[in-house]
C-alpha cells in the first residue's frame, strides 16, 4: 500500500508527512534510492490505477520552482477535475507525483479520508437532596470536629431551649 507499492521496490523510507484537509490527505514519503541519482530536481508522475509512468522524468523548470510548497499542496488537494493526458485517469486521485534529487525520491499521493461526525452525549444531572444533605452534614461534622452524638444533643438542646428555632 502507498507510493512504494506503485514503484514496486523495497527501499528505506527516510521520512513521512501527511497533510489532511476536509475529506482528503496528501502523503509525502521520502525514500533513499542508492541505485538512482538525480543531479538536479527531477519530476515525473506514476498512475496508481494502470501502473504507467505517465510523464517522463525531467528537470523541474525555473518557473515551477517559484511556486511555494503550500501552493503545491493546495493545487494537489483541490484539482479534482484534471485528467491525465498520458493515461486518462484523474491527476488528483490516481497519480503519484515523484520528485528526485541525488539519491532521494519524494512521492506525493492523494487519498480519501472518511469523515466522522462527533456527537456529544446529552447533559443530564441527577440530584438527590437527601444524599446531598447527608453528605453536607458529614462534611460539616468532619470540618468542625463534631460527631453525630454531639450534633443530636445540640439539636435537642436547641429545640428545648429555643423552640422557635
Amino acid at each position: 500500500e502507498g507510493p512504494a507499492a506503485v514503484v514496486g521496490c523495497k527501499v528505506a523510507t527516510v521520512k513521512q508527512r501527511h497533510y489532511a484537509h476536509h475529506k482528503g490527505r496528501l502523503s509525502v514519503v521520502v525514500e533513499k534510492r542508492p541505485n538512482e541519482s538525480y543531479p538536479e530536481l527531477t519530476v515525473w508522475c506514476l498512475c496508481r490505477t494502470c501502473q504507467a509512468v505517465v510523464t517522463p522524468r525531467k528537470p523541474v523548470s525555473e518557473y515551477t520552482l517559484q511556486y511555494s510548497f503550500g501552493k503545491f499542496l493546495e493545487v494537489s488537494m483541490y484539482s479534482s477535475a484534471v485528467i491525465s493526458r498520458g493515461c486518462g485517469h484523474s491527476v488528483h486521485r490516481d497519480m503519484v507525483r515523484c520528485f528526485g534529487l541525488q539519491n532521494l525520491v519524494a512521492m506525493v499521493e492523494y487519498s480519501d479520508v472518511p469523515v466522522f461526525e462527533i456527537k456529544r452525549p446529552t447533559v443530564s444531572i441527577a440530584y438527590n437532596s437527601e444524599l446531598a444533605t447527608s453528605f453536607l452534614d458529614t462534611e460539616h461534622d468532619q470540618l468542625h470536629g463534631v460527631g453525630s452524638e454531639e450534633r443530636r444533643a445540640g439539636k435537642e438542646c436547641r429545640s428545648r431551649w429555643c423552640p422557635n428555632h
